[in-house]
């Protein structure tokens, strides 16, 4: 009663509808949308996912991690695969996203790395889901957002490419290592944001803190006024901005600051840290072999013991004391291909396996001469004698030579009578790559480091193609597709047999390329265009070799779509044959690329085709 008699009416006037909801005073779609909407559902953070200054391809893996899509063991299970549920990265617990991104082991130091270094304290949240939800930047400027947001991309792609290398291609980078992969990433995407709109002294304080970070990650101390490395210590303090400039005296990419930097294109940045630091070592074993009167030197070899020549140490096999020459000392193995020596009395050169004659060590020009020698230990100074300013050789065999041998001693004594020795002076060594100048180590990184072949991401991203059809092609060119050869790599038991062609196994590189259906398609489309075509062993080298164009800058965008497309129409064909049991003839399949070409196309607003022929004809037009 209480309730009627306070309700207020009037009693007069037309009865209404009033829409309930308190916080709105007309309806509203809305608020409906709202009010239907139970208020336990949280929205997706797709602004930390895809507004994050990252690469496509990262922003997708952060998506599909954020809504737990990601391929690891506990979803592959989930599909009906007989897999052992296991982390691959602490190889403790049962994989799922949550935990391989955040809570493994190794996980966890990359986290608690990468926080410290921002100096923030972060209570690690249970998903990736709340990760990115609750990842607000700490920052007042707004380069340094794009930089935070950039962080929990970049730790997860990280982690997701070590857990891939370990699984297919039982490879392993140590903590360490993946410290530095993880840097080195960051310092990518970093400088994709454009390095150069930032200010000097932010810059120098950006530096300073890689530079700590490189001391935290690789147990050294960088000596700012030499570029030295030397034992570790307790990190101190910088003083004064004076000492700044000392910074870069080092290589490092130069920011805008006009100094003694060495530029980037002769640095060949971004480095490979790992090897940046093999070739930091290798200098501390050119000074071991150049400087036989330092002192560091002499308590080294006291320590260690010197071997044959006095070269280098012998092997450090210890258990105890400061590991700093042992790890230097590992690098002598791959120091030592790249040294030759110049003899002078000719005392600490090996005659047989050490390099001082003709570029290779004398037993690698004749293996059958090395075998029957006498002494295959001696030194060149054993084995020289000079009589009245000529010199001899004394080289004594165990057996005389057979008559198949006398081609290979005649040449082998012409090699040694035609060196210029004295039988003075000191012997010394020599570095291969710059004789004259001397070892360097900028030399020695370029040795562990050479040119590669880079990956085509131009080809890959560049074309005017829809993303997931770029997706599959960056996929199919890392070769990860999931062909049948690939799948029993996953120890799943199939029949290897293309279903294309039927005869031969399928692979990425047989699917795409060398099929006799594939054959067909490309030879049908490239003689289209009046193209003659060698087609390479590998997709990786098609795309890369794609020049697009043909000279003119209007059939360049067609052209660079031919690859995309024809690959996608094979990929379409071979699903259809393997999971609905349907197959397109030859001449039905050439028309679907024509058409989903033109489509593509037309989509970008350059083009208005509407058929094949019309599309020919402009290509031949325009070419002539």
């Amino acid at each position: 009663m209480d309730l009627l008699y306070s309700t207020p009416i009037q009693g007069a006037g037309e009865d209404k509808l009033s829409w309930g909801n308190p916080d709105s005073k007309a309806f509203t779609v809305k608020q409906y949308d709202r009010s239907l909407s139970s208020p336990s559902i949280r929205s997706f953070p797709w602004k930390c996912v895809w507004k994050s200054k990252v690469p496509p391809k990262v922003a997708f893996f952060s998506w599909t991690a954020t809504l737990g899509k990601i391929l690891t063991i506990d979803n592959l299970r989930k599909r009906g695969l007989i897999l052992v549920d296991w982390c691959y990265l602490c190889r403790e617990s049962g994989e799922s996203p949550d935990h391989l991104l955040l809570h493994c082991k190794v996980a966890r130091e990359l986290w608690d790395l990468v926080l410290g270094l921002f100096g923030v304290h972060w209570v690690m949240t249970r998903t990736v889901f709340d990760l990115f939800s609750t990842w607000q930047g700490p920052f007042g400027s707004r380069r340094n957002t794009l930089v935070w947001r950039a962080v929990p991309h970049c730790v997860i792609w990280c982690l997701w490419r070590e857990r891939n290398a370990r699984h297919f291609e039982d490879t392993k980078l140590s903590i360490p290592d993946l410290k530095i992969q993880l840097f080195q990433l960051l310092y990518e995407w970093i400088k994709g944001m454009g390095g150069s709109s930032i200010n000097s002294h932010a810059q120098i304080a950006h530096l300073w803190a890689v530079f700590t970070w490189f001391e935290a990650i690789s147990g050294l101390k960088v000596n700012l006024a030499k570029s030295e490395m030397v034992p570790v210590g307790v990190v101190g303090e910088f003083g004064g901005a004076d000492g700044y400039s000392n910074l870069f005296s080092f290589p490092i990419p130069s920011s805008g600051r006009r100094g003694n930097s060495v530029r980037k294109a002769s640095t060949g940045f971004p480095l490979e840290w790992a090897r940046f630091n093999k070739a930091l070592r290798g200098k501390w074993l050119w000074r071991y072999g150049m400087e036989r009167e330092a002192y560091w030197r002499q308590v080294v070899e006291i320590k260690y013991g010197r071997m044959w020549g006095g070269w280098c140490t012998k092997e450090c096999q210890g258990l105890y004391g400061v590991s700093v020459w042992k790890s230097i000392h590992k690098e002598w193995g791959c120091f030592l291909p790249f040294l030759s020596y110049r003899v002078g009395a000719g005392d600490n050169v090996r005659f047989w396996h050490d390099t001082w004659c003709n570029g290779l060590p004398l037993k690698v020009l004749y293996p059958k001469l090395f075998s029957i020698a006498r002494d295959k230990d001696t030194s060149v100074a054993a084995l020289m004698s000079f009589s009245n300013g000529t010199l001899h050789w004394d080289v004594s065999f165990s057996r005389n030579v057979q008559d198949w041998e006398l081609e290979s001693l005649v040449a082998f004594m012409d090699l040694i009578y035609s060196q210029s020795l004295d039988g003075t002076g000191q012997d010394q060594l020599c570095w291969n790559k710059m004789e004259k100048k001397g070892f360097s180590v900028k030399s020695f990184y370029h040795c562990l480091n050479p040119p590669s072949l880079r990956f085509p991401w131009r080809g890959i991203w560049k074309s005017k193609v829809p993303p997931r059809v770029a997706f599959f092609m960056w996929t199919a060119v890392l070769g990860k597709l999931p062909t049948i050869d690939n799948l029993r790599k996953r120890n799943m038991v199939i029949i290897n047999r293309c279903c294309l062609c039927k005869t031969a196994a399928e692979s990425v590189d047989h699917l795409f390329l060398h099929c006799n259906l594939a054959k067909e398609l490309w030879d049908s489309v490239l003689s289209s265009f009046g193209v003659y075509w060698l087609m390479p062993c590998q997709v990786r080298l098609l795309v890369d070799c794609w020049q697009g164009g043909l000279g003119r800058q209007r059939i360049s965008l067609i052209w660079k779509a031919i690859p995309h497309c024809l690959m996608w129409c094979l990929w379409r064909e071979r699903n259809l044959r393997s999971f609905e049991d349907l197959e397109t003839g030859s001449l039905d399949l050439k028309l679907l690329f024509f058409r989903t070409l033109i489509e593509w196309l037309n989509a970008t607003r350059c083009y208005s085709f509407s058929s094949p022929q019309d599309l020919l004809n402009s290509c031949n037009s325009l070419d002539h």
